[in-house]
């Protein structure tokens, strides 16, 4: 009887030519404020039993919404480079999670060519005093505020430490 082991590495793969520069164009994006962060293979999302799809990037925008891109190149027919079992996966991953998925491909002029695959699920942004009390509550709690109080109190107490700040 032959026995047959099998062993499983924890490695993440080098990026490849073309990832490389979808890096470097998402730096640039980051350095001028375009996005808030961008991770290399940062993720994997689980479609079934044994079933994984990992995005090449998983990018922050400046709303905080997480998108899941997909690099690929142009291939000599004018087409992005992708093989059917990938274009599934992606399509699956996008109706499973309320992530925006998408292709980036890079043309032959050098330039990035976008493709979004399922709707964008969003919850709507709080408008008015909801959204104040929304943004009041987070600098409260960023400050370690343990206290809630009102939007009139909290904006009071900021209004007393700016002028307490301005005159220190």
């Amino acid at each position: 009887m032959t026995r047959i082991a099998a062993v499983a590495t924890m490695h993440r793969r080098e990026m490849n030519h073309t990832e490389e520069k979808y890096a470097q164009h998402l730096q640039n994006r980051l350095l001028v404020g375009e996005i808030r962060w961008w991770g290399f293979e940062a993720w994997k999302f689980r479609l079934a039993d044994k079933t994984y799809y990992s995005p090449d990037f998983i990018v922050v925008d400046n709303a905080l919404r997480i998108e899941a891109h997909e690099v690929k190149t142009e291939w000599s027919t004018g087409r992005p480079g992708w093989q059917e079992d990938a274009r599934v996966k992606i399509k699956v991953a996008a109706e499973q999670h309320p992530v925006r998925f998408m292709a980036v491909t890079l043309m032959k002029d050098g330039r990035w060519e976008e493709e979004q695959f399922g709707e964008l699920r969003e919850e709507p942004a709080p408008s008015g005093p909801e959204r104040l009390a929304a943004h009041l509550q987070m600098f409260s709690e960023a400050l370690g505020w343990s206290r809630t109080g009102t939007v009139e109190e909290i904006v009071a107490e900021i209004v007393a430490l700016r002028v307490k700040a301005a005159h220190v």
